[in-house]
C-alpha cells in the first residue's frame, strides 16, 4: 500500500524547495513512522485529526503518518474561510490539528512540540472533545464542494485510496522514474491522487506552492526534470496564454486534465501539441465521491472522439441508467463509503456498495466511449472547484435580503438579483467567499425574476435573457 512506504530506498520520494531538498523513501518512511507513533502514544487509540494541507513536507508527512497510525483525517485548505473552518470543527470535533509552519494556528488550539526536529507540529484543542466513534474502514474525509461553505464530507476508506492509486498508475503507465510537481492543491482529490499514484510506483513528487503562472514554477520544473504535469481546465487556459508550445521541457512525458470539461477545441490543440512533442495527453473524468478518477480517454483516441470522457478506469465500470434520465452510473472499489454531515456519521460503514450515481447525464457509443451531456444536480466546476449553486443562492439571500438565482457553465457563473443596488456587493462577496476571478463571474439585475407557474424561478428564461 502506497502509504506504508516500506521499500528501503535512497530513491527520492519528495523534493521541497531549497530549505529541505530531496527526501528519500527511507527518510519519508521514518518521518511518517515518528508522527504515527506520536499520535498512538498520545491517544492510545484511533484518533480524529484535521490537516491544513499545504503543498509541503510537513503536510505530506502528517497525511501519510496518520494513515500509518490508522487515524482518520479531514484534509482542508489552510486558507479556507474562517467561518467554514469553525463550522467543520464544531460539527466533527477533531482531536488534533496539523497546520502549515509559518501560518497562524487557528484560534482555540494549543501548539504542541513537533513529533521530530523536521516533523509536522501537532496542536490540540483547548477544550478536548470526547473520543469519536470511528468506523474501522474510515481513512480520509474530503470536502464535496471546495470552499463553498458546506460541511458535507466524502468518507473514503483505505481500500478506496489504494484501489484508485493503483488504477491511476496503471492506465497512465507511471514508472519509478517519473517525477510530478504539485501544480494543484493537495487537499483537492485530483492533486492528492497525483501524490498517491506516484508514491504507489516509487516515483517522486516536487512540492511547491508556486503556480504555472510563475517563473519559479518552470525553473523548478526544468531543474528537477519533471515528467508529469496535471491541470484543470483553467490550467490549460493559462498554459495557452503562456505560449506553452514554445517552452523547452525535455523531461515532460505525461499531461493529464480533469476537474471539469475542457472545450473540445482546446483538447484538439493540446492533443496536436502532445503528438508533435512525443507526450501522452490524458483527458480524465472523476469525482471526489470516487476518490478521484472514474474514466479516461486513451490519448490515441482523442482525435476521433472529441468531447468524450472515454472509458472506465481499470477495475471500474460505467453504465447509462435509461430509467433515470440517462444518468451515468459508476461501479468500482474506489467508490466512497458514503457522506458525512455530522460527527455520528463517522461511525457508519459502507453505504454505497461500490455504486455511485454521478448526477451527470450521458450517452455511450458503440465502442463503449462515454460522453457527458448535462447534469442532474446544480453544481458547476470553476477552475476545478465544485460550486453549489444552491449554496451561493442561500448565502447571498441571507446576507443581502434579496432574491437570487444562479446558473451557468464550467467557465462562467451567472448570478441574477432583483435589487440593482445589491449587484456590486454580491459580486464582491462571491469573489471573497469562493476565491473566484471576476472573469468567470457575471452578476446582473433582473426585476422581476422570471418565474414558473409553481412560483419557482424560471432558470431557462434567465438563460435566454443572457443570450438575447
Amino acid at each position: 500500500m502506497f502509504w506504508h512506504l516500506d521499500r528501503p530506498s535512497q530513491h527520492p520520494a519528495l523534493w521541497q524547495e531549497a530549505s529541505v531538498g530531496a527526501v528519500s523513501y527511507d527518510q519519508l518512511h521514518s518521518a511518517c513512522q515518528v508522527f504515527a507513533q506520536s499520535l498512538n502514544a498520545r491517544f492510545g487509540r484511533r484518533s480524529l485529526g484535521l490537516i491544513g494541507m499545504a503543498n509541503d513536507l510537513g503536510s505530506v508527512t502528517a497525511y501519510l503518518g496518520a494513515l500509518q497510525a490508522n487515524a482518520p483525517v479531514i484534509l482542508v485548505d489552510p486558507k479556507m474561510d474562517p467561518a467554514l473552518w469553525q463550522s467543520l470543527v464544531d460539527i466533527y470535533a477533531p482531536e488534533w490539528l496539523v497546520w502549515p509552519q509559518g501560518q497562524t494556528v487557528p484560534e482555540g488550539w494549543t501548539p504542541e512540540a513537533q513529533s521530530s526536529p523536521n516533523g509536522p507540529p501537532l496542536s490540540l484543542p483547548w477544550h478536548p472533545p470526547s473520543a469519536p466513534n470511528l468506523n474501522d474502514k474510515l481513512a480520509l474525509m474530503l470536502s464535496t464542494s471546495g470552499s463553498t461553505g458546506s460541511p458535507k464530507l466524502v468518507r473514503l476508506s483505505y481500500d478506496n485510496l489504494e484501489a484508485n492509486a493503483h488504477s491511476i498508475a496503471s492506465y497512465l503507465g507511471l514508472l519509478a522514474q517519473d517525477r510530478a510537481i504539485t501544480s494543484l492543491p493537495l487537499q483537492y482529490c485530483y492533486g492528492l491522487s497525483v501524490l498517491n499514484s506516484h508514491l504507489k510506483v516509487g516515483g517522486s513528487v516536487i512540492l511547491t506552492e508556486q503556480t504555472v503562472m510563475q517563473r519559479a514554477f518552470w525553473d523548478m520544473f526544468r531543474r528537477y526534470g519533471v515528467s508529469f504535469l496535471a491541470g484543470v481546465p483553467f490550467t490549460y487556459e493559462m498554459l495557452e496564454r503562456l505560449r506553452f508550445e514554445t517552452m523547452d521541457l525535455p523531461s515532460l512525458r505525461i499531461l493529464t486534465q480533469a476537474g471539469g470539461r475542457l472545450p473540445p477545441e482546446r483538447v484538439a490543440r493540446m492533443e496536436q501539441l502532445a503528438q508533435s512533442r512525443g507526450w501522452s495527453f490524458f483527458v480524465m473524468y472523476g469525482q471526489t465521491e470516487a476518490t478521484a478518477r472514474m474514466a479516461y480517454m486513451p490519448p490515441h483516441r482523442l482525435r476521433d472522439k472529441p468531447g468524450s470522457i472515454g472509458i472506465a478506469i481499470p477495475g471500474g465500470r460505467l453504465e447509462i441508467d435509461s430509467h433515470a434520465e440517462n444518468e451515468i452510473v459508476y461501479r468500482g472499489p474506489n467508490v466512497m463509503l458514503g457522506y458525512a454531515q455530522k460527527r455520528d456519521d463517522l461511525a457508519l460503514g459502507d453505504q454505497m456498495g461500490g455504486v455511485l450515481r454521478t448526477g451527470d447525464l450521458g450517452v455511450v457509443d458503440e465502442e463503449g466511449f462515454f460522453t457527458v451531456t448535462g447534469r442532474k444536480s446544480r453544481f458547476l466546476k470553476l477552475f476545478g472547484q465544485r460550486i453549489s449553486l444552491g449554496d451561493v443562492e442561500e448565502r447571498l439571500q441571507q446576507s443581502l435580503g434579496t432574491t437570487v438565482a444562479c446558473y451557468g457553465t464550467d467557465s462562467l457563473l451567472y448570478v441574477a438579483l432583483d435589487r440593482a443596488e445589491a449587484v456590486e456587493h454580491a459580486c464582491q462577496m462571491i469573489k471573497d467567499r469562493y476565491h473566484l476571478h471576476g472573469s468567470c463571474l457575471k452578476v446582473f439585475y433582473a426585476d422581476p425574476l422570471p418565474r414558473l407557474p409553481s412560483g419557482k424561478v424560471d432558470y431557462e428564461s434567465l438563460r435566454r435573457m443572457q443570450v438575447s
